[in-house]
C-alpha cells in the first residue's frame, strides 16, 4: 500500500499527490589559497539572495539534471533569500535544511547543556528564515548527531528540540499565519543499529514531539555490485516496518575520482527501495575537498580533479566549469524516472499510512527504552514569543 505522508505540508509544489525526492546535496566551499599556497574552503549560504547571480548559474543545471530537491546543511538566518527562494521554486525545487549554525546547535558531547534558551532562540530564526515560503520541504532537528553509542544520550534532547520547535511553529501559525513545516532527523551511515533505535525512539513520541520524516545515509563500501545490493537490501529491511516517510538524504559511491553508473544512480530509485523510501539526495553536487562531486567549478583558486572522467567543460562567469560523467549519469535516469520508463505512477510510500501509525508506534515504544535519559522540560520563555 502506497502511503502520502502524515505531515500535509509535504506536498509537491504542483499539488502532485505522491512526492518522490529527485535531490541532491548542494554546498557551496569556494576555494581559496592560503599564505603558505595551500588551498582552502570558505562555506557559504549558497541560497541566500547575495548569492543570487551564481545561484540563477546553479538552478540551471538543477534543471538540466532534473532534480526536484536540494539539501543544504546550514543557512545564515540573518541573510535574505526571497529572492533565491523563488527563483528555486519557479524551477519547481524544494529546499531541505537542516537547523543548526556554526553558533547555534546541539553538542553531541555535552546535550543538556547545550540545550539552552539561546540556542533555541538561534534555532527559531531559522525558521523564521524558512518558514515563509511554499517550496521548503523540511526541517532537520539534528542531522548526524548521533553516531555512536555514548552520543544515544542526544536522543532526549532531539526530542525536546522537535517539541519546542513544533510549539513554536503552531504559534507563529495561529499568529501570523506562517506555515508549520514537516521536521525530521538526520541518521548516519548505511544500515546501523543506533540508527534504528533513535529513528524508532523519536517517531515513536506523542505527537507534539514526534518526527514527521527520517533521513539516513547510504554509502556503500565497494563499487562492486554484490557490495551494492548488500547495502540496499539492508536499508530496506532496518526500515521497511517504519510509520513515517523515510528517504535517503546522502547516496554516492564515488569517492576518489571514481565515477558513478548510471546503473548505480537506478539503485536509488528501484522498485525495491521504492516500497520503503520516498527517494533520496544524491552526493553531491559540487566537489570539493571531500572527493565527492558531480561538477567543479574551477576557479583560480582551485585545482580540478585528478583522474575524474570530463563529459564536458563549459566557460562561465565563474570559472570553467567541469560537467563529469557523473552528472551525465545522474541527468539519464532522472530522465527516465519522468519519462515513467523506471518508475511507474503506482507510487511513492513515506510509510505504511496513517490507519496504521497508532499500532507501529505501540511496537516501536518497546524497542526504544534503552535511550538513556528523559525528555527535558522545554527551556523556552513561551511568555516572551
Amino acid at each position: 500500500m502506497y502511503a502520502r505522508p502524515q505531515t500535509r505540508t509535504l506536498e509537491s509544489i504542483d499539488h502532485e499527490e505522491k512526492f518522490l525526492i529527485r535531490g541532491l546535496v548542494y554546498q557551496r566551499s569556494d576555494a581559496t589559497r592560503g599564505p603558505h599556497g595551500f588551498q582552502t574552503y570558505e562555506n557559504v549560504d549558497p541560497i541566500a539572495d547575495a548569492e543570487l547571480p551564481r545561484l540563477k548559474h546553479d538552478v540551471e543545471l538543477f534543471k538540466e539534471l532534473g532534480v526536484n530537491t536540494i539539501l543544504v546543511y546550514s543557512i545564515d538566518p540573518s541573510k535574505p533569500r526571497d529572492r533565491a527562494m523563488r527563483l528555486l521554486a519557479d524551477a519547481g525545487i524544494y529546499v531541505l535544511v537542516t537547523l543548526s549554525t556554526q553558533r547555534w546547535y546541539i553538542n553531541r558531547l555535552d546535550p543538556r547543556n547545550s540545550y539552552n534558551s539561546d540556542t533555541m532562540a538561534g534555532l527559531f530564526q531559522i525558521i523564521d528564515a524558512m518558514s515563509t515560503f511554499p517550496n521548503t520541504l523540511g526541517v532537520f532537528a539534528a542531522y548526524d548527531l548521533i553516531n555512536n553509542p555514548e552520543s544515544l544520550q542526544c536522543a532526549p534532547i532531539v526530542a525536546a528540540v522537535v517539541r519546542d520547535v513544533k510549539r513554536y511553529m503552531a504559534i507563529k501559525h495561529r499568529t501570523v499565519g506562517r506555515r508549520i513545516l514537516p521536521i525530521g532527523c538526520g541518521g548516519n551511515i548505511n544500515a546501523n543499529a543506533i540508527d534504528n533505535t533513535v529513528m524508532r525512539y523519536l517517531s515513536s513520541q506523542d505527537l507534539e514531539s514526534r518526527i514527521d520524516f527520517w533521513a539516513c545515509k547510504c554509502f556503500p563500501t565497494s563499487q562492486d555490485s554484490g557490495v551494492d545490493k548488500i547495502t540496499f537490501r539492508d536499508l530496506i529491511e532496518q526500515y521497511r516496518e517504519t510509520t513515517i516517510p523515510v528517504f535517503i538524504s546522502e547516496y554516492s559511491i564515488a569517492a576518489n575520482a571514481q565515477t558513478q553508473t548510471a546503473e548505480q544512480f537506478e539503485a536509488l530509485f528501484s522498485r525495491d527501495m521504492l516500497d520503503v523510501f520516498s527517494g533520496g539526495c544524491v552526493y553531491e553536487m559540487w566537489y570539493d575537498s571531500n572527493s565527492y562531486g558531480l561538477a567543479q567549478m574551477v576557479t583560480p583558486g582551485s585545482v580540478p580533479v585528478d583522474g575524474k572522467k570530463i563529459k564536458e567543460q563549459r566557460q562561465t562567469p565563474f570559472g570553467t566549469l567541469l560537467v563529469y560523467e557523473d552528472f551525465e549519469n545522474y541527468r539519464s535516469v532522472l530522465e527516465g524516472i519522468r519519462d515513467g520508463r523506471r518508475v511507474d505512477s503506482s507510487g511513492i510510500v513515506g510509510g505504511k499510512g496513517e490507519e496504521t501509525v497508532e499500532e507501529g508506534v505501540q511496537g516501536q515504544v518497546q524497542q526504544a527504552l534503552h535511550i538513556p535519559g528523559d525528555t527535558p522540560g522545554s527551556c523556552v520563555d513561551w511568555l516572551a514569543i
